[in-house]
């Protein structure tokens, strides 16, 4: 091909692409958000995430190997096609992380600016090189446009670190907060946790690190217990909102009292006055480490609405992995779980939770979400909580009952072993609400329509 392909392609690429986050609702729905001053890291991820699908799109649709000399991207035509393209999605994260960052710091009361991180030439030249040195486009399309996408994300995660970095430098206690979504690798749910900057700040930490397809979230809000000063020569920690020596992790003693089944269960714990809702039974790192992760994911985030008492204990206290509360709204759950021994204690052949993420979802996103939709249809209908319950779950009842009929391994099958033996011996849907929920956010559902049934039922708004 004698003709310089590259300025024609190039235009016609650049006015797709405008078109295509022009008209992405998710992109719309984040920047509302931002004008709101309502966005956190985890918009910023789904923003950058959004862009780098959206170049994949456009680069597959207008670019293939008949089109290219020889089969190939050379590296004339990929250096001036490619580098306009992912210095644009740079320039669009980063404006946009910039506005997250100056968003909390502004709720955190910190009178510091974004840092916003530099373009990362080796990167771009890195992907330019790995796709211009095939010896065919088609050898290499597939792993060249994820690449696309990792690198969109990857702005993020430097704008994550960079600020975090300042904000050390600046005297403050930043902490890194790496979440898995959905299905991940063994690499990721062993990365996920709550870590001090000042451990991870090393150039090319695995907490930074992410490969093609990887969703996981890393975070950094400096509302999030970061405005702890530290003085660095005295090593005495205040609180900025009020400044107070000698502060103690552990306050005031509370007993709790539960039944778990035929099961009286008891213990003592402390409230932890970081935080205006936890209570913890121990001091150890576990448990420092669960509160955090709690307060970030239920207090800040407020995934799952409001919770009296979140309690974090040892699993033999608990006598389990976690357990929901629907007449106190408490939540209780072992500190052990954020560990790395996650697949030691629960046993992922017979619950579909696969990290702590999971084991929110299930008892909040399932059960939680379950018990207030029950209350709510119970008062629209002034009738007992029982008959509420079964009414909501009439026809997901009717469609399992039926399911087992035909296949009596059927909820095992397609939820989980949890779910068919509570199910079996109780003749209760919860469980198979809460895995089914556990399930979907994971995108793993197997049986669309019952996953359909179980989302009419936690959507019933009145």
């Amino acid at each position: 091909m004698n003709n310089d392909i590259v300025p024609s392609l190039l235009e016609e690429i650049q006015k797709q692409f405008d078109e295509e986050i022009k008209a992405n609702e998710k992109i719309k729905s984040i920047l509302i958000k931002q004008k709101q001053g309502a966005v956190n890291y985890t918009d910023s991820l789904s923003f950058a995430k959004e862009l780098g699908v959206s170049l994949k799109k456009v680069i597959q649709e207008n670019i293939n190997e008949e089109m290219l000399p020889d089969g190939k991207m050379y590296y004339n035509i990929a250096q001036r096609l490619l580098e306009p393209m992912i210095k644009q999605n740079y320039d669009l994260v980063s404006k946009q992380c910039e506005a997250t960052q100056n968003i909390l710091n502004k709720k955190a009361d910190l009178g510091l600016k974004a840092i916003v991180p530099e373009y990362n030439k080796e990167k771009t030249a890195s992907i330019i090189d790995y796709i211009s040195n095939a010896d065919k486009y088609s050898q290499r399309e597939k792993s060249f446009l994820d690449s696309l996408e990792t690198n969109a994300k990857s702005v993020v995660d430097d704008s994550v670190r960079k600020n975090a970095d300042f904000h050390y430098n600046a005297g403050l206690r930043p902490k890194i907060i790496r979440t898995t979504v959905g299905k991940t690798c063994k690499w990721c749910q062993s990365m996920a946790g709550v870590y001090d900057y000042s451990k991870v700040s090393n150039t090319g930490n695995n907490v930074f690190r992410r490969h093609a397809n990887c969703d996981c979230t890393v975070v950094y809000d400096p509302g999030d217990g970061s405005k702890k000063v530290q003085d660095v020569w005295s090593k005495r920690i205040d609180y900025r909102e009020n400044i107070r020596t000698n502060s103690n992790f552990m306050g005031a003693k509370k007993p709790f009292n539960m039944k778990l089944g035929k099961k009286e269960i008891s213990f003592v714990t402390y409230k932890n006055d970081k935080y205006s809702n936890i209570y913890c039974q121990t001091y150890s790192q576990n448990s420092k480490r669960m509160c955090e992760y709690l307060n970030t994911k239920i207090n800040q985030e407020y995934r799952y609405g409001k919770i009296n008492n979140i309690v974090v204990v040892q699993k033999n206290a608990l006598q389990g992995i976690a357990c929901y509360d629907h007449i106190n709204n408490d939540l209780f759950i072992c500190e052990e779980l954020i560990s790395n021994k996650f697949s030691q204690i629960v046993d992922t052949s017979y619950f579909p939770s696969k990290n702590l993420d999971d084991v929110l979802n299930h008892e909040l996103g399932g059960h939680k979400k379950h018990w207030e939709v029950v209350r709510k249809y119970q008062q629209a209908n002034n009738i007992s909580e029982l008959q509420a319950k079964n009414d909501l779950e009439e026809k997901l009842r009717n469609y399992v009952l039926n399911q087992e009929t035909n296949d009596i391994m059927y909820i095992r099958k397609n939820v989980s072993q949890n779910a068919q033996e509570a199910f079996k011996n109780t003749k209760s849907l919860n469980e198979l609400i809460a895995d089914c929920i556990v399930l979907n956010k994971q995108n793993s559902v197997s049986d669309e329509f019952l996953d359909r049934l179980v989302m009419e039922v936690l959507d019933y708004d009145g």
